[in-house]
This record gives C-alpha cells, structure tokens and sequence, in this order.
C-alpha cells in the first residue's frame, strides 16, 4: 500500500484500488505544511472579515460583500461547467484498480499545479478522476517525481498530456 500525498489529502494505492483522500482540512493542513506564511495570509484575512462582520464595519463590509458574491459566482460557475460540459469527469473516492485504463498527467506550469486524470470504465462508460498535486513551489521536490514511479510499479499505463495531444 503506497500512501502520497496530493493537494488536499492523500492518493492510496492498494492492490485492489486507488482511494483519493481528500478533504477541506486536509488541504488546510497541507498548505500549512508546505507554507506557513500563505496559511496566516488565509487566517489574518478570515479574522478581519470575521471582525467587520461582527462589528459592522462599513470600511469592510464592501468588501465582504464583493467576497462573498465572487465566492458564489465562482462555485456557480465551476458547478456549470463541471456537470454541463465535463459530465465524464468525476469525484469518486475509491476507483478499482482492475478498471483503470490508464493515468494521464500534466506538469506544471507558472500558475497551473500538477495534475493527474485517472481514467477508468465504468459501467461502459468511460470516466475520469482528476487528482491536484501540491504545487511544485510549495513541495519540497516535484510531485510527479514522487508519484509517476509509483504507478509505473503498479503496472499502470502512464502517459503525459502533451504527447496524447500531439504537441
């Protein structure tokens, strides 16, 4: 059983399946390891919005407001566009090993995390389970490093996104 660490959890490797373990604390609790000075950015600004909301604050509450509606808007939207147009990728936490095809990776860019798609049938359907990595400027070595060996010995067929695309 290979236990690694992805953005927001674990990704486990056991010989009848892959487990995506992932959670809001978790992600915390990883963004805390890996940077403690963008974890108290998060906490200095959750308690400043939190104090202008107990106290009324009109210095602050414009800008509460305009979090609060971008938070929607963004969830709104990502909600869209995950179940309109990308309805084959899904979210499941446990994928059986027998089922999957193959995994299909992307490295990272300036701004864009490393990411994993596990693809793998279901029901007749094909399906995709994307999967974050910790962003290489947070991790102390590259993730896919870490992670791409691991099911190369599974015996899991690896590919990048980029030679699939032809570029």
């Amino acid at each position: 059983m290979e236990r690694l660490p992805v953005a927001g959890g674990h990704l486990v490797i056991t010989d009848e399946s892959i487990h995506i373990d992932k959670s809001f604390r978790k992600a915390v609790k990883r963004c805390y390891q890996q940077s403690k000075i963008i974890t108290g950015a998060w906490i200095v600004a959750v308690v400043i919005g939190g104090l202008g909301v107990i106290f009324n604050d009109p210095i602050i509450r414009p800008g509460i407001v305009l979090g609060a509606v971008g938070l929607a808007l963004w969830f709104g939207i990502g909600f869209v566009i995950n179940n309109v147009f990308r309805p084959h990728i899904t979210t499941e936490k446990t994928i059986p090993r027998e089922s999957v095809e193959m995994v299909v990776y992307q490295k990272s860019g300036r701004i864009r995390r490393p990411t994993l798609a596990i693809a793998y049938e279901k029901g007749g359907e094909r399906k995709a389970r994307n999967v974050s990595l910790s962003a290489p400027w947070l991790a102390d070595e590259e993730p896919l490093k870490r992670i791409l060996p691991v099911f190369r010995d599974a015996g899991i067929e690896i590919n990048s996104a980029t030679e699939m695309d032809g570029s």
